[in-house]
């Protein structure tokens, strides 16, 4: 009587842990960030194609008020798993105000990854 009544306590509190707003995993915002321009005079047939860059991300409800934070990898690479719904991608930029990025407004679908790249203007030219 005494294992079972700790094993429902048990029980009960793991799947209290495991409850709440965090969505399964099955639906989200994925993808890369870059930066450009990378030279300060573009040439025809001269490439100078955007650099991944790692950056601070915050995601915002439709209220404003802020959800998630991550910061995308080495590569530029990020996911957020979300619940299905529309929110703001806002890329946030360093004190000096370079490089800066347009925050984006996205939607998720139910059981879907949501493709975003987020552009940085370097503010070469």
């Amino acid at each position: 009587m005494i294992r079972r009544a700790v094993f429902l306590i048990v029980a009960g509190v793991a799947l209290a842990a495991c409850s709440g707003p965090r969505p399964s995993g099955g639906s989200g915002v994925e993808g890369h960030v870059w930066v450009g321009p990378m030279c300060p005079v573009v040439q025809p047939g001269m490439e100078c194609p955007d650099a991944p860059l790692e950056a601070d991300l915050a995601i915002e409800d439709p209220s404003g008020r802020t959800i998630a934070r991550t910061r995308s990898g080495p590569d530029g690479t990020y996911r957020i798993a979300l619940h299905p719904g529309t929110y703001v991608m806002v890329p946030q930029s360093p004190p000096a105000g370079l490089p800066f990025a347009d925050r984006l407004p996205f939607a998720v679908g139910e059981e879907a990854w949501t493709a975003l790249d987020i552009v940085y203007d370097s503010g070469i030219r």
